[in-house]
């Protein structure tokens, strides 16, 4: 679709806006996991993919696809649990007991497999994210660059 295509320069400013937001700094975070305490587990990667919220499983889930021996692989059950969990079940959500090393498990794979780490959470926030915030847009007519990051950091 012609409205979910940007010139790149837009698009590092539309992305690095919000990468500012949830970084403190516009270059992504890719191999980035942390608990917060903000009741949604772990936040991970450069968008802060979360284990409370499910996106983060998508993340380990499509990389350990194409990298069938990842350390990160061991995880996925507990992903997958806390996935299901209703979104109201914020107390299930943030807990973080039984993903123990999720941290360093993520930091690895991206300084192991930074290439192959690095496309899979850019196709997650590409498929799930930023393609949606500018149909959004342009559904209500948002053509300006900072309009459109809004709707990407609102969907974010």
């Amino acid at each position: 679709m012609p409205h979910t295509r940007l010139q790149p320069l837009v698009r590092r400013i539309i992305e690095g806006i919000t990468n500012t937001f949830e970084n403190g700094t516009p270059e992504y975070a890719y191999g980035k996991c942390e608990h917060l305490d903000d009741g949604r587990g772990y936040t991970c990667g450069r968008i802060g993919f979360t284990t409370g919220t499910g996106d983060a499983l998508w993340v380990v889930e499509k990389y350990v696809q194409q990298r069938t021996n990842a350390s990160l692989a061991q995880y996925l059950p507990e992903l997958r649990r806390l996935a299901a969990l209703p979104s109201c079940d914020t107390t299930g959500k943030e807990n973080i007991q039984q993903l123990q090393g999720l941290p360093a498990a993520w930091a690895a794979a991206d300084r192991e497999d930074a290439a192959l780490f690095r496309r899979v959470q850019d196709s997650i926030n590409e498929e799930h994210y930023l393609v949606p915030a500018l149909k959004f847009a342009h559904k209500y007519g948002v053509v300006t660059p900072l309009g459109q990051a809004i709707f990407y950091d609102t969907v974010v």
